[in-house]
């Protein structure tokens, strides 16, 4: 196996020690758990994902440990605007609780082969294909994404110096990884490209969001 084949498990064990670390880390706090949630569905994916292309040769496995994927993937919409929710201090309960019921139900689709199945095959490796209801994934999780930029937005334009500072780099940060990461969604739609860089940028990102919590 190459190193850009190595890059999902190297990615997943830095993000999972990066999180663990930021969650031990005195003192304990709302924030810091929902990163370290983050943390861990950044890492589950990625070690799925390399399993996933170590057992490219087999159609049941692979599909298998996709699937392994969608049992955390399906909520990092969710968390991901609960942590900006927090991170802002804005009240946002609805949205969120609206966003785990959302999570749970496609937790329970992606069981089923109308959200994922079959293989397509690529030179750089395998991706399961979407069916019908992961379509409906996809809008929940833009929408969710583009709320996330949303709250960083308004905290940003009701801030003033050194936070106003913070709040902007989260804003960019975000952003860059939402762009980035969504290309990870790609060849489950049949579009052939080779995509390291979300494997890069979720270490880049959540060392970003580890260092704000810390100066916060």
């Amino acid at each position: 196996m190459t190193f850009s084949e190595s890059l999902p498990i190297i990615s997943s064990i830095c993000i999972l020690v990066l999180g663990l670390f930021v969650f031990l880390k005195p003192p304990r706090s709302k924030l810091k758990t929902l990163f370290f949630f983050l943390c861990l569905i950044a890492g589950m994916w990625l070690f799925g994902t390399y399993i996933m292309f170590l057992n490219r040769g087999s159609e049941s496995q692979a599909i298998f440990w996709d699937r392994f994927i969608y049992l955390v993937v399906v909520f990092s919409p969710v968390v991901f605007y609960h942590f900006s929710a927090v991170y802002c201090r804005f009240q946002r309960k609805l949205l969120i609780n609206s966003g785990y019921i959302l999570s749970f139900i496609f937790l329970i689709l992606s069981r089923t082969d109308y959200f994922i199945d079959g293989l397509y095959y690529y030179p750089w490796g395998v991706h399961t294909q979407a069916r019908l209801f992961h379509h409906f994934f996809l809008a929940y999780l833009f929408i969710y994404m583009l709320l996330v930029l949303v709250n960083f937005y308004k905290h940003y334009k009701n801030s003033e110096g050194v936070i106003k500072r913070q709040v902007l780099y989260m804003f960019i940060a975000s952003l860059l990884f939402i762009i980035i990461s969504e290309a990870a969604f790609l060849p489950a739609y049949h579009v052939d490209i080779y995509y390291p860089f979300p494997y890069i940028s979720g270490v880049v990102f959540t060392a970003v969001l580890a260092y704000f919590i810390f100066i916060k």
